[in-house]
């Protein structure tokens, strides 16, 4: 099916041009579009056009969101302890601080510390 072209003036930057689809010229066409306010059709369809939503591109999270600083000296003596298991686990540091995190987030049933 061939499509009419009619010339018009565009509703939105008012020059007189071909005209796309609901008043508007091919250039604000695309750029409503891609910013993705045809969402659905204005009504008189009954949706049947509706064109689907885009997933949303959120930016992923970065390394450095997860970094936390954390001051000890109130409890100097927990810090301590710390080191101590990280050194007879052979664990850094760090991964000993997320190691005893996680337990206490995340504590084991009974039956599987005896195990």
């Amino acid at each position: 099916m061939a499509m009419t072209q009619v010339m018009g003036t565009c509703v939105e930057c008012s020059e007189v041009k071909l005209i796309k689809a609901r008043g508007l010229c091919a250039v604000c066409y695309n750029r409503r579009q891609k910013t993705g306010e045809f969402k659905a059709c204005s009504g008189y369809c009954n949706g049947e056009h509706a064109q689907p939503s885009r997933p949303s591109k959120s930016k992923p999270a970065q390394p450095s969101d997860f970094k936390v600083s954390v001051d000890f000296g109130p409890a100097a003596h927990i810090l301590q302890e710390i080191r101590q298991r990280a050194e007879s686990e052979l664990r850094p540091l760090s991964m000993q601080i997320l190691w005893e995190l996680k337990r206490s987030v995340y504590p084991q049933p009974a039956a599987e510390v005896e195990a």
